[in-house]
């Protein structure tokens, strides 16, 4: 993530990547076995984050955070090579204060 602070941490199911969001508002996905940076998650809007999660189901795969945007963003979680970006599927919005986690 750079020289940003990490404000938010998770693993995946299988504890193989890490998922981290940080307080310049970007998000990365790492080989937590390895450190390689696998996906880097172009945010909608800025923002600090401060929440970060992997969804459980099987059929949606994604990673999602959330933040002092006010807004929860979904990037797909895919295996190809993405360091060089990608954008957002999802966004939802409506939330009329900070976002301060995700469970």
């Amino acid at each position: 993530t750079g020289n940003s602070k990490i404000n938010a941490a998770a693993l995946d199911n299988l504890g193989r990547r890490l998922v981290t969001g940080a307080q310049d508002g970007t998000v990365k996905v790492w080989n937590f076995s390895t450190g390689v940076c696998l996906q880097n998650c172009i945010p909608s809007a800025p923002g600090e984050v401060t929440g970060v999660i992997y969804t459980r189901d099987p059929l949606l795969k994604a990673v999602v955070a959330g933040g002092w945007n006010r807004k929860v963003t979904l990037w797909p979680d895919i295996a190809d090579d993405t360091r060089g970006g990608i954008e957002a599927t999802q966004e939802m919005s409506g939330q009329l204060d900070d976002i301060l986690c995700l469970c």
